[in-house]
């Protein structure tokens, strides 16, 4: 009996073996969270006086940006001393001292440079960038010297100064013999005088002074003022006659005194009397001139489709200009119509008709200017063609 309770005792040395490791594992697997959770807390970092460090920087901060240009700071408005200006005369310096940004700033200063004037407080809206919040916070401050009451807009109106014309320095010559300095003393352009050799060396000569004024570019007004100094000898040496065939005189020399046409009355018929002009060039004039309801210039046909300006220049001498035929009658035209006009887009139309509606009947082209989004060259290139009754 004793023999077997001691066989049943006895373990190997493998045995013995296993058994402390499987104990081993047993204990670290209970031990180990006991010892992870007592480091994880004593690992905890406490921030609390790191955190009162953070809100002490972030003050100190806020003290010091008060120092620094307006230029620098986060809110360029928020410590802004504002003062009293004339936005036709401040200094970009000065807008960014009134809390300005550079950029909006420079746009200021380069919107001047262009010519345009602030004659209200209002006027300073059309700066690009300029915000409404900035706006309303200079508006107070604004103060423009000799206010009119009018808009900025009207600058870029004014008509442009046309360069004068040379007056002639009419002095005797002879047209057949004369150079081109000569012809330019007289106070004739380059081109005439280079149209004149021209003419001449072809073979011809001027025989009276009446051919003179077939010289092409030559007003009737300059002729009328040189014709009593050209001197043309009377009698021709004869070989110099017979050299002269008529042919070598160019076709526009030759040609009878040209008929004249009212341009804004004329029919395709009579168009086509005109050099250059044919069946389809006439129907074009005449259909764009009745949607336009008119022509203002004589230039204005070089806008005609497909027509060369060379073929108006050709022609000015022989047209007529009268006021023109028909106009918008703005004040009850509807938006549908208005869009046919040539000048007059679809959004315009709706505009200005939409303008009409909210604020009342339009009494001169002042008003129109009110539309913000009409530009000036849309406006003055309209203005002839409407009436306000």
């Amino acid at each position: 009996m004793k023999t077997n309770l001691k066989n049943y005792a006895y373990f190997t040395k493998a045995q013995i073996k296993g058994i402390f490791i499987l104990v081993s594992l047993l204990l670290l697997g209970f031990v180990t969270p006991k010892i992870i959770s007592r480091l994880a807390s004593k690992a905890t970092t406490d921030f609390t006086e790191f955190e009162k460090e953070i809100t002490a920087f972030e003050r100190a901060l806020e003290n010091e940006e008060a120092l620094l240009p307006k230029n620098e700071q986060i809110n360029p408005t928020a410590n802004t001393i504002l003062f009293n200006f004339d936005p036709n005369f401040i200094s970009k310096e000065k807008l960014i001292d009134l809390g300005l940004t550079p950029s909006v700033a420079t746009t200021f200063v380069n919107f001047r440079k262009k010519g345009f004037k602030f004659y209200k407080k209002e006027d300073l809206k059309r700066v690009y960038g300029l915000k409404e919040t900035d706006y309303q916070r200079l508006a107070p401050y604004i103060k423009i010297a000799n206010n009119k009451q009018s808009s900025f807009l009207e600058v870029s109106n004014k008509p442009k100064k046309r360069p004068t014309k040379k007056s002639l320095t009419p002095f005797k010559f002879n047209p057949n013999e004369a150079d081109k300095a000569t012809f330019l003393s007289l106070g004739l352009s380059s081109k005439i005088a280079q149209t004149i050799l021209n003419y001449r060396n072809s073979g011809a000569q001027f025989r009276r002074k009446e051919d003179f004024k077939k010289v092409y570019g030559l007003t009737e007004a300059d002729y009328l003022t040189l014709a009593p100094f050209i001197e043309i000898p009377e009698k021709m040496n004869l070989i110099t006659r017979k050299a002269i065939r008529p042919t070598a005189i160019p076709e526009s020399f030759n040609e009878v005194v040209p008929i004249k046409i009212d341009i804004n009355n004329s029919s395709i018929e009579e168009w086509k009397q005109l050099k250059g002009i044919g069946e389809i060039t006439a129907k074009r004039i005449v259909n764009y001139r009745d949607k336009l309801g008119g022509f203002v210039s004589i230039d204005q046909l070089k806008t005609t489709y497909n027509i060369a300006d060379s073929t108006i220049d050709k022609i000015a001498h022989q047209l007529i200009l009268t006021p023109i035929t028909h106009k918008i009658a703005i004040n009850s035209i509807s938006a549908e119509e208005l869009k046919l006009h040539p000048y007059i887009k679809k959004k315009q139309a709706y505009l200005l008709v939409n303008y009409r509606t909210n604020h009342g009947r339009y009494t001169r082209i002042e008003d129109l200017k009110k539309v913000k989004a009409l530009t000036p060259d849309f406006l003055q290139r309209i203005a002839p063609y409407l009436s306000f009754e």
